[in-house]
Order: C-alpha cells, then structure tokens, then sequence
C-alpha cells in the first residue's frame, strides 16, 4: 500500500480593498481645486445677489454674454466698471476654435506709500 501525500491546498491570495473613503477624498481634492464658475452658478449668483429669480437672470446673461462675444470678434475695447478694461490682445484660430487672449485691467483703488 503506498502513501501519497497531498501537497497542501495554496491559500487564495486576500483582495485588498482601498477604503471606501479614498475615492471621496480624491473627488473633494480635484472639487477644490477647480476654480472655474460655470454659467449655472453664475446665474445663482447673480439671482441672489439681485434678490430675483433665476429664470429671470438667464435671458439677461445670455444677451450679456453673446454681447461681449460678439465684442470680442470684432477686436473691440470694452470697459465694464468695476470688473476693468477688457483689450484684446491677439487671436487665434485653432482647430475649429478662436482663441481670443485678453488683458483685463481693473483699478487697484488706493495704494500706501
């Protein structure tokens, strides 16, 4: 009668799952460092800071922001008070877009001597 011996069952290597909280966390870091405003919050803002609502605050911007588009294109100076002076400074077209830069200068109020 011969023995033969098993070699012993391999253990199944363990799967280690991140936590749960590292994906929030990723998310909450690229959260904050995005600093654009999109045309949603921007019509929010407006709407509070005007105490109007929402509905009403979109045609308006959208006629603003089609008008200084529209400025833009044709290489226009354009003064809005308090933001500055907006003055085209070159133009681009890439790829099916128009690249427009811009130098916005706004007054820095009083200075200290």
């Amino acid at each position: 009668m011969s023995s033969s011996t098993k070699a012993p069952a391999k253990a199944k290597p363990a799967i280690v799952k991140a936590p749960a909280t590292a994906a929030p966390a990723a998310a909450a870091q690229e959260a904050s460092e995005d600093t654009r405003i999109l045309k949603k919050h921007l019509i929010e803002k407006v709407a509070r800071r005007a105490g109007v609502r929402k509905n009403e605050v979109r045609p308006i911007l959208d006629a603003i922001l089609e008008e200084i588009g529209d400025n833009l294109a044709e290489d226009s100076q354009m003064v809005f008070q308090p933001l500055g002076k907006i003055v085209v400074k070159q133009v681009k077209d890439i790829g099916g877009a128009t690249v427009y830069t811009c130098k916005i200068r706004r007054s820095g109020g009083k200075t200290e001597a």
